[in-house]
C-alpha cells in the first residue's frame, strides 16, 4: 500500500469515527472495530505518522484515546454481542477485577461472562457474591476499587484514641526494636506489642505508667 492509499484509507476511517461517535453508546463496538482495523493495517506508519492516534487526534472530535483504546478491547476481546449485552464500561471493569482475580479451571462455563462470580464489598464492609450480570455498574466499580478501611481512630472512643496515639509515640523512644501495633474491633482499640525484651518489663510497664499519665494531664488540659 502506497501512502497516498493509506491516507485516503485513513481519512475513511477518521471518517466513520466522528459518524459512529456522533452517534452514541450504542455503536461502541463499531468504534473499536473500526480503530482496531487502523491499528492492525498500520496505515498511520505507512501514511507517515508516528501511530494511529497522532492522526486521528487531529481529526476525530470529542473522542480521547483513553475511550478509543477502551472500545477496542472491549470490541476485539469480547465480541458484538457480549459487548451490546453488556456495556463497555461494565466489560472495562470486569477485565480489571479478572486481571485481580483470575478464575479457576472450569470457572467459565459459557463465552458470556455473565455466569462468573464477583465479590461485591457492600457500603458497610460486608461483601456479597453476585454474578456478573446481576452487577451494576457501581457494584463493578467497588468490585474492582473497594472502599479503604476507615482509620482506626475514626473508630474507637477518644480516650482509647488518645492512649494509642501517646504509646506511638512513647514506645520508639525508650524501645530499640520493639513495635507497638493497633487494631480496631467496633469502639474498642486492641495494642500488640512486638519484640519486647524480656529483661525490659519493667521498662514497658513504666511507659504504660507514663502513657496513663499523660493522658491524664492531656485531658485536664481540655477546655
Amino acid at each position: 500500500m502506497t501512502r497516498q492509499e493509506a491516507i485516503a484509507e485513513l481519512k475513511k476511517v477518521s471518517t466513520s469515527l466522528n459518524s459512529l461517535f456522533a452517534t452514541g453508546c450504542s455503536v461502541q463496538n463499531e468504534l473499536g472495530l473500526a480503530y482496531h482495523s487502523a491499528l492492525s493495517r498500520k496505515l498511520a506508519e505507512t501514511a507517515g505518522y508516528r501511530n494511529a492516534w497522532e492522526f486521528l487526534s487531529q481529526n476525530v472530535k470529542g473522542l480521547t484515546r483513553e475511550t478509543l483504546n477502551t472500545y477496542t478491547d472491549a470490541a476485539t476481546y469480547w465480541g458484538s454481542a457480549v459487548t451490546q449485552k453488556y456495556g463497555v464500561e461494565r466489560l472495562k471493569l470486569l477485565s480489571r477485577y479478572l486481571r485481580a482475580n483470575p478464575p479457576g479451571i472450569g470457572q467459565w462455563p459459557d463465552p458470556d461472562p455473565g455466569f462468573l462470580s464477583i465479590r461485591v464489598p457492600r457500603p458497610e464492609g460486608s461483601v456479597v457474591v453476585k454474578t456478573f450480570a446481576e452487577c451494576s455498574l457501581e457494584e463493578m466499580r467497588r468490585a474492582v476499587s473497594p472502599p479503604r478501611p476507615k482509620p482506626v481512630w475514626e473508630h474507637v472512643r477518644i480516650r482509647e484514641r488518645l492512649r494509642w496515639l501517646i504509646l506511638r509515640q512513647l514506645i520508639p523512644q525508650r524501645f530499640a526494636t520493639t513495635e507497638v501495633r493497633v487494631r480496631a474491633e467496633g469502639d474498642k482499640a486492641f495494642v500488640t506489642f512486638q519484640e519486647v525484651p524480656v529483661a525490659e518489663l519493667e521498662k514497658l510497664i513504666a511507659v504504660l505508667q507514663e502513657c496513663l499519665a499523660v493522658e491524664r494531664s492531656s485531658l485536664q488540659a481540655r477546655p
